[in-house]
């Protein structure tokens, strides 16, 4: 009944991203890695206001659906809440990280099978606290544009081609309009036992030629994607304390093995890799692999002053 996103091409969503048959990202720090260092990892969508440069108090986590999202406002909270535990979706997990910081968290479910131009479906806004839903609404098109324009402080573009890839059709329909849907971070690593966050993961695909070695934040910070990687300071400003930034660079190429990470430092709007890892996969498998990433990140997570 429900989906995670997935990226396809906007303009065929049977055209899925390119990944790696061996394994990515999303195999190699599987809840069960994660769980063996004492770490969770969340995913969502959130706001910048770029008038002031900081993050909006409100998180939206999105989900597909293969039915009218209005069935889960008829059925009630407790339909979401037994639809997202099939997903594996952790709401205890969700509702303490925003409670800790200070958030509002929202899942937004929608169909993916929409023509959004022509006939628009509704948006199930689902607010989350203490692991329940506490308010369940239908938004419509025109109500969650507004909701995005209000959290970015205005309108927001991304240009005039729109996005090429995107995680759903509503995304996809949203990069042609000047209410843009907001960007994600891969994954926000909290420590179980007090939840503090421990690093914020950017996980960067490589499908060119060239060396993953030569893999680099400045290949691609100022230029092109200043924004992209300024809105994942903003969001470690907001989460308060000296949360180390790791960009992951894996190639899409399974004869492919090694792994690159940048240590990302420095101030918004001037952000520098002051060290890089390479890790080699060689015979491990996705587990194996996951764990000896994360043992690579460890030392620089321990120097990190958090706040509780």
């Amino acid at each position: 009944m429900l989906s995670c996103p997935r990226l396809a091409k906007c303009d065929d969503r049977s055209e899925v991203a390119k990944t790696n048959s061996r394994g990515g990202p999303e195999q190699w720090f599987t809840r069960s890695t994660l769980d063996s260092f004492g770490l969770a990892g969340i995913t969502f969508d959130f706001f910048v206001d770029w008038n002031t440069d900081h993050c909006a108090d409100e998180i939206w986590i999105k989900r597909l659906s293969s039915l009218d999202p209005a069935g889960f406002l008829a059925q009630g909270p407790a339909s979401l809440t037994q639809a997202l535990a099939l997903l594996g979706d952790d709401l205890n997990l969700v509702s303490r990280f925003a409670a800790a910081h200070k958030l509002s968290a929202f899942y937004q479910v929608f169909c993916e099978d929409v023509d959004w131009a022509k006939t628009p479906g509704e948006i199930l806004q689902a607010n989350i606290a203490e692991g329940v839903f506490s308010k369940l609404e239908l938004r419509s098109l025109t109500e969650t544009m507004d909701r995005i324009r209000q959290l970015s402080g205005g309108r927001v573009r991304i240009g005039p081609k729109g996005l090429i890839y995107g995680t759903s059709t509503l995304e996809c329909y949203l990069s042609h309009t000047d209410a843009l849907w907001p960007g994600d971070v891969d994954c926000v690593l909290i420590e179980t036992s007090s939840g503090r966050v421990r690093a914020i993961l950017e996980y960067k695909k490589h499908n060119l030629e060239s060396r993953i070695e030569d893999q680099s934040l400045i290949n691609y910070y100022p230029r092109p994607d200043a924004r992209k990687y300024d809105r994942l300071a903003l969001l470690r400003d907001r989460l308060g304390g000296d949360v180390p930034i790791f960009v992951i660079y894996y190639s899409t190429d399974p004869k492919v093995g090694t792994v690159k990470i940048d240590y990302v430092t420095g101030p918004c709007f001037d952000l520098r890799p002051t060290a890089f890892s390479l890790v080699h996969r060689a015979t491990r498998d996705n587990e194996t692999f996951g764990k000896a990433i994360i043992d690579m990140l460890l030392p620089k997570m321990r120097m990190a002053k958090t706040v509780e």
